[in-house]
C-alpha cells in the first residue's frame, strides 16, 4: 500500500542485538494525511535507508505493509513503512538581518586637505 503523508515526528531510534548476535535499529515515525479530516499515523521503519532519509515537516510517499499479531489474546498493529520517497522538502526559511546597516554617502569637500 502507498499513502502520502507530511513528517511531524520522529521518536528516538531504537537499537539492539538479536540471537544470533546481528545489530538492529529501528524508527518510528509520525506522519499527517493531507486529507479533508486528516489522519496521524505511527510508521515504524526497520531498513536503514529509510531510517537516513527520513526528514521533518516534508512530504513523502510512503511505501507501507499492515501486519497484526497475537500476544496473550491481545492483538498489536505494526505499519511498517518499506519505502520512502520524497515529494516536497520544507521550504528554507528567509534569514532576516540583525541589525540594518544605512552607509550614508560622505559629501565631497572642495577644500584641500591641511596635510
Amino acid at each position: 500500500m502507498q499513502i502520502k503523508v507530511n513528517i511531524i515526528e520522529l521518536l528516538p531510534i531504537q537499537s539492539g542485538t538479536n540471537k544470533a548476535g546481528k545489530t538492529w535499529q529501528k524508527l518510528n515515525f509520525i506522519g499527517i494525511t493531507s486529507d479533508e479530516y486528516p489522519k496521524k499515523i505511527c510508521f515504524t521503519a526497520w531498513s536503514d535507508e529509510v531510517i537516513n532519509n527520513i526528514m521533518l515537516e516534508c512530504d513523502y510517499f510512503i511505501d507501507f505493509d499492515v501486519e497484526s499479531r497475537e500476544y496473550n489474546g491481545k492483538y498489536y498493529t505494526d505499519v511498517k513503512a518499506y519505502k520512502v520517497v520524497l515529494i516536497q522538502a520544507k521550504e528554507p526559511e528567509p534569514i532576516e538581518p540583525i541589525i540594518d546597516i544605512v552607509i550614508e554617502p560622505v559629501p565631497e569637500s572642495n577644500s584641500e586637505l591641511p596635510f
